[in-house]
């Protein structure tokens, strides 16, 4: 019978202005809360590592769930030159988003929602994201901040 672990608990970061994400913060909840336009930074594909994961969830003061309630700009940055894989969901009907070799960055307008979520792993050499938003029109895979 294999290992049986209990009271095991996500590590939670609370984000409200730009920040980077260490290498030791794998399997990390990014909560961002931006007082501005906000970017969180992902460490480099070969820095993170085969196994690195990390969820990111937008809020936002102005409301906790509904449509165009950002206030703010959110960027992910996924690091130069890494062909990073993925797809961007919206619940509202939109079609989705997917990322193209050029795409090092997740763009969300000052539009989106919060409870926007994106799951990030790393398989050493780029990034896999999967996003689940409310429009997909306004977080959208990009080549620079928005």
């Amino acid at each position: 019978m294999g290992r049986v672990f209990f009271n095991t608990r996500m590590h939670i970061q609370n984000i409200t202005a730009d920040h980077t994400a260490l290498p030791s913060d794998s399997n990390t909840v990014f909560i961002i809360l931006p007082a501005a336009d906000t970017d969180l930074t992902l460490p480099a594909p070969a820095d993170a590592g085969e196994g690195w994961n990390c969820k990111v969830i937008l809020q936002s003061d102005s409301g906790f769930g509904g449509d165009e309630l950002m206030d703010f700009k959110v960027n992910i940055d996924m690091s130069a030159d890494t062909n990073n894989v993925g797809n961007i969901f919206g619940s509202d009907g939109d079609t989705g988003v997917a990322a193209v070799d050029t795409n090092d960055f997740i763009n969300c307008t000052a539009a989106a929602s919060p409870g926007d979520t994106f799951d990030f792993i790393c398989d050493g050499t780029r990034w896999f994201v999967n996003g689940f938003v409310f429009d997909a029109s306004v977080c959208t895979f990009g080549t620079a901040t928005a």
